[in-house]
């Protein structure tokens, strides 16, 4: 057990060394050769040739060096060319402008200015906008930190010195879930539960927002074209059973390592009003409820410090708190991934009763894999990032479902919610 912590030791003092001696391996082999090539050569030997490569290999790594350095110390002790000290907010998956940027610094020849975050991590672009370099992020997670934590690469463009240093900057940073194509209203309301009575001024049933597979004797008007254009497969709207969301509701988010759609969804729900005027909205990792749009995103967003393995630990809890006898309609957004969460969850409905609706969310459903290894292998870079297995989605469906429980599934990137037809199709996809 000591060798290995020793040999970490020993890997973290060579980068820390790496980082902050200035010469590359190649600036180390120019610089050693130019010199054996002007002493040994030029100057003792008098050969003139040898004596200006030597000189003109130490001249190079001495200006590399100087501008290295001279790089450094005004990135690490001179103020930027715009530093933001204000809240750093944003939508995950989005490119957001942190008002942050560097001089160019054109008078130093050869010399790149690079850097990129550490904490948190994110994608990084720097967009040249005349003599600043400005920096734009872009967070796959969602989240809220305390502090920025900058990485700086700092080295000339020939490769022979390099400087790493890092920077942080007490900012905070708050990252909330992104809707995707969820802002549509009509998705949201296929989300929202209904009243027990439909509007008496309306028909017995609402909007056609439900999808199924088409079957003779469906009115063509009901068909959504787009969707057979793009699979040919042909798909029909069919009715709701209500018009307007449930008053009393309760939400819960369970955190899992792919929760972001789940997240996502919970806010789309909140921000249109899915959850009716009356509702809570809790989440793993946090003991306090929200009941009001702001401190929802709040929630939502620091539900992603909850650790990966206590997925739906606090809903038991949770549920005891804000509705102790069941009266109130229970939502719970769940990843489409299956783990440990599936029993914590269905543990907390144990002995409850009300109505229970699960919201599978996900970022695209693949379809079933093949049996053959050929085809697999075919299809191996098919998948969509973020994208779920139908196999995993279906195995989830099927461990929620119950006879009080109602299970839908949410496809955040696409903006669509699968009804109970379609979920009954996927099931049977799977087993067939």
């Amino acid at each position: 057990m000591k060798t290995p912590r020793a040999l970490a030791k020993i890997g973290r003092g060579l980068g820390w060394l790496r980082d902050r001696f200035p010469l590359t391996f190649a600036g180390m082999v120019a610089g050693l050769g130019g010199a054996w090539a002007l002493f040994h050569y030029g100057l003792d030997r008098l050969d003139l040739v040898l004596l200006v490569i030597g000189a003109s290999a130490l001249l190079l790594v001495g200006m590399a060096l100087i501008g290295t350095w001279t790089a450094a110390s005004l990135v690490r002790f001179r103020p930027p060319a715009a530093d933001a000290r204000g809240v750093i907010e944003g939508e995950c998956e989005t490119w957001i402008r942190s008002g942050y940027a560097q001089w160019r610094r054109r008078w130093l020849p050869l010399i790149s200015v690079e850097w990129s975050w550490v904490e948190p991590a994110c994608e990084l672009r720097l967009e040249a906008r005349g003599p600043k370099l400005e920096e734009w992020v872009r967070v796959q997670r969602r989240g809220v930190y305390p502090r920025l934590v900058r990485r700086f690469d700092i080295g000339d463009v020939l490769g022979f010195c390099r400087l790493r240093f890092e920077m942080a900057q007490d900012r905070k940073l708050r990252f909330v879930p992104n809707v995707g194509a969820l802002d549509r209203i009509e998705v949201v309301r296929g989300v929202a539960g209904g009243d027990d009575f439909a509007h008496p001024e309306g028909p017995a049933e609402g909007s056609p927002l439900d999808l199924r597979p088409y079957v003779p004797g469906d009115p063509l008007r009901f068909v959504l074209w787009k969707i057979f254009a793009r699979t040919r497969e042909l798909v029909v709207r069919t009715p709701e059973r209500a018009l307007s969301p449930a008053r009393h509701a309760v939400a819960y988010l369970v955190t899992d390592a792919r929760d972001e759609p789940a997240a996502g969804a919970a806010r789309a729900a909140v921000d249109a009003g899915a959850l009716g005027e009356d509702w809570v909205l809790g989440a793993d990792g946090s003991e306090r409820d929200a009941e009001d749009s702001d401190r929802a995103l709040d929630l939502l967003a620091n539900s992603a410090h909850a650790p990966g393995e206590a997925g739906g630990r606090d809903l038991g809890n949770f549920l005891r708190r804000v509705s102790p006898t069941g009266e109130r309609r229970a939502v719970v957004f769940v990843p489409s991934t299956p783990g440990p969460w599936m029993e914590r969850v269905l543990g907390a409905f144990d002995g409850r009763g009300g109505e229970i609706e699960f919201i599978v969310c996900t970022d695209g459903i693949e379809p079933a894999r093949p049996s053959q290894w050929w085809a697999r292998w075919s299809q191996r870079e098919a998948r969509g990032a973020g994208s779920s297995a139908l196999e995993d989605v279906v195995e989830v469906i099927k461990a929620l479902e119950g006879p009080r429980s109602r299970v839908l599934v949410l496809d955040r990137r696409g903006g669509q919610v699968y009804g109970r037809a379609h979920v009954q199709k996927m099931v049977s996809e799977v087993a067939a």
